[in-house]
């Protein structure tokens, strides 16, 4: 899918998100070998997002939001509709938009 999303994660630091297209696995790998060599590029966490079908990840430096779609999704629910995690707190899980 697209080229994911950089974040700071808060247990793990600097961190690059990527969806799946064939699963719902929304990954997130640890991108930091000199401050936080231990999680460097391995999977640190794995969250769940709709389905599968997603093709991007996004959020902006000004924001505290990962943004997952799932266009590809067979079901119209979930295809037209876009779940948000709170970067600060990625264990709680996705509000859905619309």
């Amino acid at each position: 899918p697209g080229r994911g999303a950089n974040v700071a994660d808060p247990k793990y630091g600097p961190v690059w998100i990527t969806s799946a297209l064939g699963n719902e696995n929304v990954t997130a790998i640890g991108t930091d070998p000199a401050e936080n060599p231990e999680h460097a590029w391995k999977v640190v966490r794995t969250l769940k997002g709709q389905g599968g079908g997603s093709l991007f990840v996004k959020t902006h430096p000004e924001s505290k939001n990962l943004w997952v779609d799932s266009p590809l999704n067979p079901d119209t629910k979930i295809s037209q509709s876009v779940a948000v995690y709170d970067i600060n707190n990625l264990d709680k899980g996705f509000e859905v938009l619309p």
